[in-house]
């Protein structure tokens, strides 16, 4: 099951589905598909996959028949996804208010980005049906990678691996030869023996954030309150709650990090 397919259930072009469906990058399913942990960080740019200028010179230009339709599906599909994933995570009712208010948000911030490119005109919202069967097994498969990955994973593990990928481990590579020599397993605590956990977590902060907003159920309870937006909002501009969470895990882990 993916956007193309279900592009191709309601009747859509397929050829045309398939140049939107690229020039999104598979919209934020996609994303979330194949992201690693921490998997809702690839959310920080919402939506910002429909805002690029090329996107909306390209939707612009060529006045495509039903090209509005079909970026109306797919910005549709992804507010549901996300809305339906949070309500499966949390236990909370799916609000179809929200995720109407989260829909117009995204056609208000294209419109707002083609006039400020001088633009006149740019895709408008039209009426779309999905079947919302569809829409809970693609949420589904989302919410069960979250759930295996990162809330029923071990905090540590998942945060050792984060660290084993991240450019602060690199920098160190190239500054400590014997840096490189580190096993996956062990990346932590060689930070810790340098005594640079703290700048590590400052480094990652916003993934790691991303992180704890996903292990604690945050984010999920959040976007069945207040919606995609102004969930994403909060987590970027540092919500309190998240940074105790944040300190508390930093402390865990510089903890459990310790050689001695």
């Amino acid at each position: 099951m993916n956007y193309i397919a279900l592009a191709h259930k309601s009747g859509l072009d397929k050829d045309l589905t398939v140049s939107v469906y690229k020039k999104i990058n598979g919209g934020y399913f996609v994303s979330l598909s194949y992201a690693k942990p921490p998997i809702l960080y690839v959310l920080d740019n919402w939506p910002k996959k429909y805002l690029r200028k090329n996107f909306i010179i390209w939707t612009v230009t060529k006045n495509y028949e039903n090209v509005d339709k079909i970026i109306s599906l797919f910005i549709t599909l992804d507010v549901y996804l996300l809305h339906s994933m949070a309500s499966l995570i949390s236990g909370k009712s799916f609000s179809l208010a929200l995720a109407e208010k989260d829909i117009q948000e995204v056609f208000r911030r294209i419109e707002e980005e083609a006039i400020s490119q001088g633009f006149t005109s740019y895709p408008t919202r039209e009426d779309v049906v999905i079947d919302p069967k569809d829409i809970q097994i693609l949420a589904k498969e989302i919410a069960d990678r979250r759930n295996s990955e990162e809330i029923n994973a071990d905090i540590y593990s998942v945060i050792n691996e984060i660290a084993y990928q991240s450019e602060f481990s690199n920098q160190l590579r190239e500054k400590k030869s014997w840096f490189k020599s580190i096993k996956r397993g062990d990346m932590l605590k060689a930070i810790g023996l340098q005594g640079k956990l703290d700048e590590f977590f400052d480094f990652e902060k916003v993934k790691l954030t991303y992180l704890i907003a996903s292990i604690t159920l945050y984010f999920d309870n959040k976007v069945t309150e207040v919606g995609i937006t102004e969930t994403v909002n909060a987590i970027k501009n540092g919500d309190p709650i998240l940074n105790d969470e944040f300190n508390k895990v930093k402390e865990e882990i510089k903890q459990r990090a310790q050689y001695f």
